[in-house]
C-alpha cells in the first residue's frame, strides 16, 4: 500500500526535467524550499500533522484495496486496528513525494494522544460515509508525461510531470483524499492547483473528487466535485511551466519572504533559509 515509486525519474530524456505534483507546489510556494529539499538534499521529518494525514491516507488505501478484492467494506474494527498498528510502527512516514523514509516525526510539542485519537476518529468517519460509499476501480497508481512548454528564443524545453492519485471510483472520478483543519470554500476549490495538474498528466479532461475529512470537534466528511478542462492542459503547458523550468534549470531560487508561511512555524527551513533575529520590546533604541 506504499505510494508507487516513481519510474519516471528513472527515465529521463538528456535535458529533460521531472516535476511531480509536490515539486511544482513548492516551487510555485516558494523556490528557496525546493532547492533546499531537491538540490541540497536536506530532507525534513514530517510533522505531527503531516504524519497523521499520512498515515489515514495509508489506512484509506488498505481499505479501498480490501473493497476492491473483495467487492465488500472491510470491518471498522480491523480499519481502526490497522491504524493503531501502523501509527505504532510510524508505518506512513513518507517524504513530499510518497517515496522516502525520512527518520522519525518532529512533533514540534504537539500530544501524540490526541493526534493519534483525532486520526482514528476521522478514519472512522471516513470508513463509515466515505468508503461504504465509494466503488474503486484503481487504488493508489500515478500517472506521467512529457511535456513540450515554450521558451524564449523559439526554443524549447521537456518536462515530464507526475502525478499521484489516491482512487478513481467506477464513475472515472479521480479522488483525492484530504485531511484538513476547517471547510473549503469553492474559492478553495476552484484555486486549488491539483486539479489543474491531473489533466495533462492524464492528457484529458478530468472530473474530480475531493474527500474532505475536517477535523473539527465532531469530524465531518465533506465531498466536494470539480472539473477541468481539456484548456488546464494549454495552462500548465503555456503558462505555468515555463517560468519553473527556466528557474530550475538556471538554480535561481528566490526566497518568497512575505506572508504567513515565512516562519518558523510553518517552514522548517526558516533557520537555514534566514538569519537568526529577535523581536525588540517597544520603545528599544528610541
Amino acid at each position: 500500500m506504499r505510494k508507487p515509486r516513481s519510474v519516471a525519474k528513472a527515465n529521463l530524456q538528456p535535458g529533460e526535467l521531472y516535476l511531480s505534483k509536490s515539486r511544482i507546489k513548492m516551487l510555485s510556494r516558494c523556490p528557496a524550499q525546493y532547492e533546499w529539499r531537491y538540490v541540497k538534499g536536506i530532507v525534513l521529518p514530517p510533522s505531527g500533522a503531516l504524519f497523521t494525514g499520512s498515515t489515514v491516507h495509508y489506512v484509506a488505501a488498505f481499505d479501498y484495496e480490501y473493497k476492491l478484492d473483495a467487492g465488500q467494506t472491510r470491518p471498522l474494527d480491523e480499519v481502526l486496528d490497522f491504524f493503531s498498528d501502523s501509527w505504532d510502527k510510524r508505518e506512513a512516514i513518507i517524504d513530499e513525494d510518497g517515496e522516502d523514509q525520512v527518520g522519525d516525526v518532529d512533533w514540534g510539542g504537539e500530544n501524540k494522544d490526541v493526534l493519534k485519537q483525532t486520526g482514528l476518529d476521522v478514519t472512522r468517519v471516513y470508513h463509515d460515509q466515505g468508503v461504504v460509499n465509494t466503488n474503486p476501480v484503481v487504488v493508489e497508481t500515478s500517472f506521467e508525461r512529457g511535456l513540450s512548454i515554450p521558451l524564449p528564443h523559439d526554443q524549447f524545453g521537456l518536462v515530464r510531470i507526475e502525478t499521484i492519485l489516491d482512487l478513481i471510483d467506477d464513475d472515472a472520478n479521480i479522488i483525492d483524499l484530504k485531511v484538513v483543519g476547517r471547510s473549503k470554500s469553492n474559492a478553495d476549490i476552484e484555486g486549488d492547483i491539483e486539479p489543474d495538474l491531473y489533466a495533462p498528466a492524464m492528457g484529458s479532461e478530468i472530473d474530480m473528487r475531493y474527500h474532505f475529512l475536517v477535523k473539527t470537534k465532531i469530524p465531518k466528511y465533506e465531498p466536494v466535485s470539480t472539473t477541468r478542462s481539456r484548456d488546464c492542459i494549454a495552462w500548465v503547458q503555456n503558462d505555468l511551466l515555463p517560468p519553473l523550468y527556466r528557474m530550475v534549470t538556471a538554480g535561481v531560487f528566490p526566497k518568497n519572504t512575505e506572508g504567513w508561511l515565512c516562519s518558523p512555524s510553518y517552514c522548517g527551513y526558516y533557520s537555514l533559509c534566514r538569519p537568526t533575529s529577535k523581536v525588540m520590546p517597544k520603545g528599544f533604541g528610541i
